[in-house]
């Protein structure tokens, strides 16, 4: 059985950290007893300022009030993941805050998170679903599902309409979606500095490149699977009355076609994002190492590489946690392919693992497979990308709200994240579990960037329809 972090009895969660202050804390967790031990374990990541890192040895004990003794690190310290081990020998994950909660204008608290117990979700291990699943662990294992037909995806957001700003604020995700574009502000801000140069995988109708324009880069090249997302991303630029780029813009699948015959050869880069789409490449090893190699082909030593996905670990978990192979609310469905029914997955084959999401009446049964991260690590080592954070969105949003990040706090205000009553729906808040946001680094030393002042920001020529590349035949 692969294991994807939830199927032993002792589950890990990361530290809470301040990592861009080059601080690191040990944090309680509130259902945990005086006489737990706290023991930081090995982690694969490598970055100094980021919320995993690895190899730090060090056993902290908690004291009988509860406190642990200071910790701080330089920020090119490394620093591990924290272990949770009780007495009893079976511990589980700790529970997801509830939804935000703004009081008044200034102050941004979390509602008391609910009680282990009642979260089903993050009890697999107990639940007779799971133990049925280990029961019948002998059995032959299903085939990986088929190879699919790429074009499926193309014509699924070929065919998604826009909606409008009023359609979009009359959404039942609304907030979701104001999240999202919260969290990859943050994520970008974090990682991309004035001057620098971008590629962006899978960039559907441009919807980032507003946050790209705040962040001064210079140069930014754009790709997609869908021919009509593609054209409205020039739309979108072309609304822009300045920019501090123009954008080239190609059509095509970037999981199944090198990039470096079609980007302008003198073309290199400090970021490459790719938000929302790795778990399409996640269908085949081949595929999977095809976007790291168009990542890591020009990205410049020391570039990053940042993006969002689904978290694997949380939907199987979710999805163990029930009986059948479905999981649902009002926002969204998840259903494993019939391969995977039994909510079973081979050894050492992390490809191909696909199931169909739907997301309100914006994705409808759309296929995607599961991303197993450390697969996703390992492999990425051999594009020379080593892992700087994985995070999944609730901690984030915990990370970058906390007070010493006062512009991604009020940021988070600001994006009307929250509605008037200062929260979301929880079923919004549960849709938003099942991601998160990652960022490697090609060793090496990042660009300094440029002054803010040396980035022009003025009107540009259109981008026609007939200057969008086509990497393959449309």
């Amino acid at each position: 059985m692969m294991n994807f972090g939830y199927s032993k009895p002792a589950n890990s969660f990361v530290a809470s950290l301040s990592p861009y202050q080059g601080q690191a804390s040990l944090a309680a967790s509130p259902h945990s007893s005086p006489s737990t031990r706290y023991t930081w374990q090995d982690s694969t990541a490598l970055c100094p300022h980021h919320l995993v890192n690895k190899r730090f040895p060090l056993d902290a004990t908690r004291s009988a009030g509860g406190q642990f003794p200071a910790t701080s690190h330089s920020l090119f310290h490394p620093v591990a993941a924290l272990k949770i081990h009780t007495p009893t020998g079976v511990t589980r994950n700790p529970p997801s805050p509830s939804p935000p909660f703004v009081q008044g204008s200034h102050h941004l608290s979390l509602i008391p998170p609910p009680q282990l117990l009642n979260r089903t979700d993050l009890s697999p291990v107990s639940s007779p679903t799971h133990r049925a699943n280990l029961r019948a662990a002998r059995q032959p294992l299903p085939p990986p599902p088929p190879a699919m037909d790429n074009t499926a995806v193309a014509e699924h957001y070929n065919k998604r309409k826009g909606d409008g700003r009023q359609g979009r604020k009359r959404s039942r995700i609304y907030r979701m979606r104001q999240f999202n574009n919260w969290l990859k502000s943050v994520l970008i801000a974090l990682h991309t500095r004035p001057g620098y140069s971008v590629l962006d995988l899978c960039c559907g109708k441009g919807g980032d490149l507003n946050k790209w324009v705040e962040a001064g880069i210079t140069s930014y090249v754009a790709c997609d699977v869908a021919e009509l997302s593609v054209k409205e991303a020039a739309n979108r630029y072309n609304r822009l009355s300045q920019a501090p780029f123009r954008p080239v813009l190609l059509v095509g699948d970037c999981f199944g076609v090198s990039l470096a015959d079609f980007v302008p050869s003198q073309s290199r880069f400090d970021v490459v994002s790719c938000q929302f789409a790795v778990h399409y490449a996640f269908e085949s090893e081949d595929r999977a190492r095809m976007l790291l190699k168009n990542v890591t082909d020009r990205l410049n030593p020391g570039g990053f590489f940042i993006g969002t996905t689904v978290d694997a670990n949380v939907l199987v978990r979710k999805v163990r946690a029930v009986d059948g192979d479905e999981i649902s609310s009002s926002v969204y469905k998840v259903k494993l392919d019939e391969r995977f029914a039994t909510k079973r997955f081979a050894r050492g084959n992390a490809y191909g693992i696909r199931y169909f999401f739907t997301l309100d009446q914006n994705v409808e049964d759309c296929p995607e497979f599961l991303v197993h991260f450390p697969t996703f690590k390992q492999l990425a080592l051999e594009y020379d990308l080593e892992i700087l954070m994985q995070c999944n969105f609730h901690d984030f949003y915990k990370e970058f709200t906390a007070d010493n990040y006062d512009d991604y706090r009020n940021l988070f205000r600001t994006m009307n994240v929250v509605d008037e009553t200062g929260t979301m729906s929880p079923d919004e808040w549960d849709a938003i579990y099942l991601y998160t946001a990652f960022a490697f680094r090609k060793k090496g030393k990042p660009s300094a960037g440029a002054p803010s002042s040396q980035v022009d920001a003025k009107a540009r020529p259109p981008v026609s329809d007939e200057e969008i590349i086509f990497m393959q035949q449309p």
